[in-house]
């Protein structure tokens, strides 16, 4: 009886479930942090190779995401930098001095 006793406490559930075709269900962490994992490695990647196709440095890529912040809330059009922005002005500036009005007013307008 001893015996009997003793060869069923040495049998783990992973063992009868495997003598009949089955297994246990694998946790979330055991799903989800290798997901997580190849998530960071796509971004860091990722990442890596936008740096190194970059169109232009890193400080003026800084200074050009500040300006069109301060533009947005400013509520200006963010698509406008710099010389587009001041070459829209200068039109501005030109319309209203052909038609009559000072630039200001055009541009309250």
């Amino acid at each position: 009886m001893q015996k009997l006793r003793d060869s069923i406490s040495d049998i783990e559930i992973d063992d009868l479930l495997g003598k009949v075709g089955l297994m246990r269900r694998p946790g979330f962490a055991a799903q989800a942090l290798p997901s997580l994992g190849f998530f960071a490695m796509g971004f860091t990647v990722g990442a890596g190779v936008g740096l190194l196709f970059a169109p232009m440095k890193g400080q003026e890529m800084r200074e050009k995401i500040l300006e069109q912040l301060s533009n947005l809330a400013r509520g200006e059009d963010a698509g406008e930098t710099g010389s587009a922005k001041d070459a829209h002005a200068d039109g501005a500036s030109r319309d209203a001095h052909a038609s009559g009005t000072t630039a200001t007013t055009y541009a309250q307008a």
